[in-house]
């Protein structure tokens, strides 16, 4: 019999970081969300729904959470409006990519995400992070 491998605990600080996490109320952004919670973030989810309390279970307990549609420009802006310095940007929101919805899946995952990266990069440049601010794009199908 043999011991267990010994797996050391790794841990992250990001005390202060102003963290952006599109599509942050449910699954794969969700997970997102708390990692960077627990790691002392301050973290914004958007999500479809005029409001937190419209879905379940409940986004991650600590987060601010904006109401965002990939395919407006005003949302994008108002996003920006209350996020004048933002440390990390992760795209995580999106459609599927059926036959059928192929033009609504290139609007939302690649004309949506790069209108509110672009959006954002003005408070993206007022990161104050080590070199610098980062946007991460989550793909999936």
């Amino acid at each position: 019999m043999t011991a267990p491998p010994n797996h050391e605990v790794v841990s992250f600080n990001f005390t202060g970081r102003n963290i952006l996490v599109t599509g942050g109320t449910t699954g794969i952004g969700s997970a997102i969300a708390r990692a960077y919670l627990a790691a002392g973030a301050n973290v914004t989810v958007s999500g479809t729904h005029e409001n937190i309390e419209a879905y379940s279970p409940s986004p991650p307990r600590g987060s601010k959470y904006i109401q965002f549609n990939l395919s407006s420009l005003r949302d994008a802006e108002i996003i920006a409006s209350h996020l004048p310095r933002l440390d990390i940007l992760i795209n995580n929101a999106g459609g599927t990519s059926a036959p059928e919805n192929f033009a609504d899946a290139v609007q939302k995952n690649l004309i949506g995400t790069e209108m509110l990266t672009t959006t954002l990069k003005p408070a993206l440049a007022h990161s104050k992070m080590p070199g610098g601010a980062s946007v991460i794009n989550v793909l999936s199908s």
